[in-house]
């Protein structure tokens, strides 16, 4: 039996994304909308924005690493001139700085029930923390353990104060 991850996240990536509407709805009385394309048929580099014009990069992240979610924001874009040198390094390329504001990680826990969605978690956190310190034009392509550790259980309180 061979397992597809890697679609079985992609399926999951729009159930998060509503889920995040949601728990900026119900949870900190914040209205926002998933962002539509442009007129050529591209979207933004963001996922959710607010009314107030907070952007948010929403992530669906079933992977775990040393007991801790797995979390990156490696992207697929193509490898040209304008994503050289550090940002496209891996092969996968890097999110600017000023990309978005907030990246919001949905994890799935052990009770997790893709049917009703009960059991998702929620890890916010501000971009300017994930920011590359040694690239300051880029995010860390990884989260490390340190901001996972720190944000793990904050989402409510990153969320609630974005506006």
């Amino acid at each position: 039996e061979q397992k597809c991850t890697r679609d079985i996240g992609k399926f999951l990536q729009f159930i998060a994304e509503d889920y995040v509407i949601s728990f900026l709805k119900e949870v900190c009385n914040i209205d926002c909308a998933g962002v539509s394309n442009d007129i050529n048929g591209n979207e933004p580099t963001w996922d959710v924005i607010t009314h107030n014009g907070i952007r948010i990069q929403v992530k669906y992240r079933g992977g775990k690493q040393s007991g801790r979610p797995k979390l990156f924001l490696e992207t697929t874009r193509r490898n040209s001139q304008k994503n050289a040198g550090a940002k496209g390094a891996s092969g996968h390329v890097a999110y600017g700085s000023d990309e978005f504001d907030v990246a919001v990680f949905v994890v799935p826990t052990e009770t997790f029930d893709y049917k009703t969605t009960k059991g998702l978690h929620v890890i916010a956190i501000p971009a300017k923390e994930l920011v590359n310190p040694l690239h300051p034009s880029i995010l860390l392509k990884n989260v490390p353990a340190k901001i996972i550790d720190k944000y793990h259980r904050n989402a409510k309180e990153v969320l609630c104060n974005l506006e």
